[in-house]
Protein backbone atom coordinates (compact mmCIF):
# COMPACT_ATOMS: atom_id res chain seq x y z
CA UNK A 1 0.00 0.00 0.00
CA UNK A 2 2.77 2.55 0.58
CA UNK A 3 3.55 1.80 -3.05
CA UNK A 4 0.64 3.99 -3.88
CA UNK A 5 1.64 7.08 -1.78
CA UNK A 6 4.57 9.69 -2.12
CA UNK A 7 5.30 10.75 1.35
CA UNK A 8 7.18 14.42 1.56
CA UNK A 9 9.78 14.67 4.39
CA UNK A 10 11.60 17.94 5.38
CA UNK A 11 14.36 17.28 7.60
CA UNK A 12 15.60 20.49 9.41
CA UNK A 13 19.52 21.67 9.23
CA UNK A 14 21.37 23.13 11.76
CA UNK A 15 20.41 26.58 9.95
CA UNK A 16 16.62 25.52 11.69
CA UNK A 17 18.32 26.33 15.08
CA UNK A 18 16.49 22.91 16.01
CA UNK A 19 19.08 21.01 18.05
CA UNK A 20 20.24 17.49 16.14
CA UNK A 21 18.62 15.14 18.42
CA UNK A 22 15.18 17.29 17.12
CA UNK A 23 16.22 17.12 14.14
CA UNK A 24 17.60 13.84 12.63
CA UNK A 25 15.63 11.09 13.66
CA UNK A 26 17.21 7.70 12.47
CA UNK A 27 14.85 4.76 12.40
CA UNK A 28 11.70 7.59 11.03
CA UNK A 29 14.49 8.34 8.07
CA UNK A 30 14.82 4.65 7.40
CA UNK A 31 11.73 3.48 7.38
CA UNK A 32 10.52 6.56 5.10
CA UNK A 33 13.77 6.00 3.03
CA UNK A 34 12.15 2.77 2.13
CA UNK A 35 8.78 4.25 1.20
CA UNK A 36 8.52 6.76 -1.70
CA UNK A 37 9.29 9.60 0.01
CA UNK A 38 11.00 13.33 -1.58
CA UNK A 39 13.08 14.59 1.09
CA UNK A 40 13.37 18.78 1.06
CA UNK A 41 15.90 20.85 2.46
CA UNK A 42 15.61 24.53 3.27
CA UNK A 43 19.20 25.86 2.72
CA UNK A 44 20.95 29.23 3.34
CA UNK A 45 24.07 28.62 1.63
CA UNK A 46 26.37 25.95 -0.18
CA UNK A 47 27.86 24.55 2.86
CA UNK A 48 24.45 23.38 4.28
CA UNK A 49 24.76 21.04 0.82
CA UNK A 50 27.43 19.30 2.90
CA UNK A 51 25.87 18.45 5.71
CA UNK A 52 22.51 17.35 3.92
CA UNK A 53 25.42 14.60 1.90
CA UNK A 54 26.70 13.98 5.76
CA UNK A 55 24.10 14.17 8.01
CA UNK A 56 21.15 12.46 5.44
CA UNK A 57 22.57 11.05 2.28
CA UNK A 58 25.21 9.20 3.43
CA UNK A 59 24.47 7.73 6.72
CA UNK A 60 20.98 6.99 5.80
CA UNK A 61 21.84 5.99 1.75
CA UNK A 62 19.19 8.19 0.74
CA UNK A 63 18.60 8.62 -3.34
CA UNK A 64 19.93 11.92 -4.73
CA UNK A 65 17.22 11.87 -7.21
CA UNK A 66 15.01 11.91 -4.10
CA UNK A 67 16.29 15.34 -2.83
CA UNK A 68 15.12 18.28 -3.24
CA UNK A 69 16.37 21.74 -2.19
CA UNK A 70 14.76 24.42 -1.30
CA UNK A 71 16.37 28.49 -0.71
CA UNK A 72 15.23 30.11 2.63
CA UNK A 73 13.90 33.12 2.28
CA UNK A 74 10.45 34.99 2.30
CA UNK A 75 10.26 37.62 0.53
CA UNK A 76 11.53 37.29 -3.59
CA UNK A 77 14.34 39.35 -2.99
CA UNK A 78 15.64 36.72 -0.42
CA UNK A 79 14.26 34.19 -2.38
CA UNK A 80 16.56 35.33 -5.35
CA UNK A 81 19.68 36.32 -3.20
CA UNK A 82 19.83 32.59 -1.50
CA UNK A 83 19.28 31.08 -5.26
CA UNK A 84 21.96 32.51 -6.59
CA UNK A 85 24.62 31.93 -3.67
CA UNK A 86 23.09 28.23 -4.20
CA UNK A 87 22.58 27.48 -7.58
CA UNK A 88 25.85 26.47 -8.89
CA UNK A 89 26.57 23.75 -5.59
CA UNK A 90 23.02 22.58 -6.11
CA UNK A 91 23.75 21.39 -10.08
CA UNK A 92 27.81 20.31 -9.11
CA UNK A 93 25.80 18.09 -6.48
CA UNK A 94 22.82 16.81 -8.72
CA UNK A 95 19.77 17.82 -6.45
CA UNK A 96 16.93 19.28 -7.19
CA UNK A 97 16.10 22.72 -7.32
CA UNK A 98 12.92 24.12 -6.18
CA UNK A 99 11.19 27.65 -5.81
CA UNK A 100 9.00 28.49 -2.81
CA UNK A 101 6.32 29.38 -5.00
CA UNK A 102 3.70 29.96 -1.64
CA UNK A 103 6.36 32.69 -0.11
CA UNK A 104 7.09 34.58 -3.55
CA UNK A 105 2.69 34.87 -3.48
CA UNK A 106 1.94 35.37 0.23
CA UNK A 107 5.43 36.46 1.31
CA UNK A 108 5.56 35.81 5.29
CA UNK A 109 2.30 36.32 5.78
CA UNK A 110 0.12 33.20 7.84
CA UNK A 111 -3.14 32.05 5.61
CA UNK A 112 -6.22 31.80 7.84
Amino acid sequence: MLKKFQFNCSPKLQNSLNPKAARIKKDVLIRLNKANTMFKFVVTSPKDLNEIENDFITPFSLDVNKVVVMPQGITSEELQSTMKKIVEAVKKKGYRLLGRLQCEIWGGRRRV
